[in-house]
């Protein structure tokens, strides 16, 4: 069974909006889907939480992005990609969530949408260096940025928990 990994690549549209095209492997289980995200928005508010430690309750990383709804301001009709990071242990592991979906344009059902849902666990380095890697992608200084997943029963990597040096102050 090979490693999970969520693959996210950014075209920029102009200077303040791009698509997000995201592909995901866990298990087996693999889609894309695309949608449009506003840059700035994600920098500030997706990579800055990715970048926290430990994650806080009042800000789990989430982004999520699809058709608005004409009725209902800021709520999404359809939502093509939305991926969210909470914690899952107390060993601290952390479970990916990535919901992606195509459009279905004005059939009322929806019968022909496709779907998927994938939920994979990772730990803090893993997603700080995705953190990173989305920042650099954003900024245009990468092609992609992958968050990789952890195989069950491997050991977690440990992560520095400031930035004193090691040894002393």
């Amino acid at each position: 069974m090979s490693t999970p990994q969520l693959t996210v690549r950014y075209i920029p549209d102009d200077q303040y909006i791009g698509e997000l095209k995201v592909t995901v492997d866990s298990r087996g289980y693999c889609g894309t889907g695309v949608a449009w995200f506003d840059k700035e928005d994600l920098k500030q508010r997706f990579v800055t939480a990715l970048r926290a430690y430990p994650l806080s309750a009042a800000s789990l990383p989430s982004i999520e992005s699809g058709y608005l709804s004409k009725t209902y301001p800021k709520t999404l009709d359809q939502c093509h990609v939305r991926i969210s990071v909470r914690p899952y242990n107390t060993q601290g592991l952390l479970l990916v969530q990535t919901d992606l979906a195509t459009e279905f344009g004005d059939t009322p059902d929806g019968d022909c949408q496709q779907t998927i849902t994938t939920r994979f666990l990772t730990e803090y380095a893993l997603l700080g260096a995705f953190a990173l890697d989305l920042a650099q992608l954003l900024d245009g200084k990468r092609d992609y940025a992958v968050l990789t997943g952890r195989q069950p029963g491997t050991p977690i990597r440990s992560v520095r928990l400031s930035n004193t040096p090691q040894g002393g102050a």
